[in-house]
């Protein structure tokens, strides 16, 4: 009988679920795949003394994370003016496309009315020559749900230089399996604090590979039947998107800046190549706008 890991000893885990960052994913791998019991910071970030044995952190690009809430948010909530789809706050973030939040009018008025549904008007703000401008742009993106604390904050918050050899970053980024990444980051708290007896993990790495075949062949089911013209019910809804425009992704990156010197700093905390490529991967994608900093010159 394969327990819940973690839930046998006493090994403390903690999961920093930043907002928009693969959190969604990562509770399914870590819930569904290797059973594992976690303690978790979500949505807002966790103090110092809640550092545990091992610490997952999830990193995603800055100016994508911004864009996905934004456009998440314009998704999820109704529409201050009217919406024809049904009030439920739960069934709002499964089936979006059904349902609608309504309790978060001002958050709702601010993204429907000041920005017209656009990240981009938002992000042209906070470059704007007018003060008061900039200033309202920035408590704006504050406000908004899953990006109210930045990556600088997060850390700082969780004193995180203290606890470095603790720290764990699972990056989400174009090309590189997240999956992968947090089978890599279980292998390696295993050997580095043993979360169970080696005989079990070994069977429940088993578990794992197994399911994982079994997703594998409903993905196949689901290919065959859309070519036939056939539907399996998804949980997932296509968010609202609307395209960075240059000058707004190079207003979102500056704002960002210092989230960018994290990701650098975070690099030398890698423990997988995985995790060090895809930080990079992020920081040369934004060399364009970024690359003149002192501390991120020299990396370009």
């Amino acid at each position: 009988k394969i327990l819940h890991l973690g839930g046998e000893n006493k090994k403390k885990f903690n999961v920093y679920h930043i907002g928009k960052a693969g959190g969604g994913a990562l509770q399914m791998r870590l819930h569904s795949g290797w059973w594992l019991r976690y303690n978790e910071c979500h949505p807002y970030p966790c103090g110092p003394e809640t550092v545990a044995d091992a610490n997952l952190i999830l990193i995603r690009d800055p100016v994508e994370r911004a864009v996905s809430a934004f456009n998440w948010r314009t998704t999820v909530l109704c529409h201050p003016d009217g919406d024809k789809r049904t009030v439920h706050k739960e069934r709002a973030t499964r089936h979006p496309d059904e349902y609608c939040k309504s309790d978060f009018p001002e958050e709702a008025h601010m993204l429907f009315h000041k920005y017209k549904s656009d990240i981009n008007i938002l992000a042209q703000a906070l470059c704007s020559n007018d003060k008061l401008v900039r200033n309202s742009a920035v408590k704006d993106l504050k406000s908004i749900h899953h990006i109210q604390f930045n990556l600088s904050e997060w850390l700082s918050k969780m004193n995180w230089k203290t606890a470095s050899d603790r720290i764990f970053p699972i990056v989400l980024e174009h090309g590189y399996d997240l999956n992968e990444q947090i089978d890599e980051t279980i292998e390696l708290v295993q050997r580095k604090i043993q979360l169970e007896d080696s005989i079990l993990f070994a069977k429940r790495r088993k578990r794992v590979f197994y399911k994982d075949c079994r997703v594998n062949d409903m993905e196949h089911v689901r290919e065959k039947m859309a070519k036939k013209g056939g539907t399996l019910v998804h949980t997932g809804a296509k968010h609202n998107k609307k395209s960075l425009l240059p000058n707004a992704e190079t207003c979102l990156a500056q704002y960002y800046i210092r989230d960018y010197l994290k990701i650098l700093r975070l690099v030398d905390l890698c423990w997988t190549n995985n995790c060090r490529n895809a930080l990079l991967s992020i920081l040369h994608r934004r060399s364009k706008i970024i690359g003149d900093h002192p501390e991120l010159k020299p990396l370009f």
